[in-house]
């Protein structure tokens, strides 16, 4: 629940100097002090050690999730933590990504934060991809975002952030999808199809055509050629009913 996860954003870090939290530490721990601990120990004993650890994950999560599900969110409550405030805000905020980001990304809806990025991947928390990109794993994310949304004034900002980026980042395509460098942002566009959409259901649900105007004014070229260009077109039509 989102009071649960306030609870963890609320309090502070809980870790040795020095050393950065995985979402998994505790199982190496385990491991280390029993080799035969994986056989032994059931989800359920996983959860109880949790408990114990960090009671704040059973008071507050969801007492009717599988297991599985409840025995994850623990770990993740515990892993979230043994991180710095710096890197628990951070991880909230890169939850507005969908299915990737770039550094210039994280840099613009996060600022000086964004020097926090090499923490949480070297602690697991954010996957390291070909290209210079980086992405959550997806229950990761659904789990940082609960995070954002416990946050609301940082939600909503966020979110502008976010949808500003990659309007500045559409804008120009216009004309430079037909000059020498077209197929190569043809392939940038296609790594952040998923944001660039984001950001243009942000702007039609808080009414700020201005990010959906400037996205499809320079992207139109791109759904032309992907075959995406009937879809948006449907998605702008519904979005000036509202008006």
């Amino acid at each position: 629940s989102r009071t649960g996860i306030a609870a963890v954003v609320r309090t502070g870090p809980r870790r040795d100097p020095g050393r950065h939290a995985q979402p998994d530490q505790h199982a190496d721990r385990a491991r280390e002090s029993d080799p035969q601990a994986d056989q032994h120990l059931s989800a359920d004993q996983h959860a109880r050690g949790l408990r114990g650890a960090h009671p704040q994950a059973d008071q507050h999560g969801p007492r009717d999730l599988p297991t599985r599900q409840r025995t994850l969110r623990n770990t993740l409550l515990w892993g979230l933590s043994r991180l710095s405030a710096d890197q628990r805000i951070l991880l909230a905020r890169l939850s507005v990504f969908v299915d990737g980001f770039t550094h210039a990304a994280v840099q613009a809806i996060a600022g000086n934060l964004a020097s926090e990025l090499d923490a949480l991947c070297h602690s697991g928390w954010v996957q390291v991809r070909p290209n210079r990109r980086f992405a959550l794993l997806e229950p990761i994310r659904q789990f940082a975002a609960e995070m954002l949304h416990a946050q609301e004034s940082d939600l909503a900002e966020v979110q502008r952030r976010h949808a500003e980026y990659f309007a500045n980042m559409a804008e120009p395509m216009t004309e430079a999808l037909i000059g020498p460098q077209q197929a190569e942002l043809t392939q940038q566009i296609d790594a952040e199809h998923a944001n660039l959409q984001a950001a243009i259901r942000f702007g039609i649900q808080q009414h700020q055509l201005g990010f959906v105007w400037r996205i499809a004014t320079g992207l139109w070229r791109y759904w032309w050629r992907r075959g995406f260009y009937r879809d948006n077109l449907l998605t702008m039509e519904r979005a000036l009913a509202q008006f």
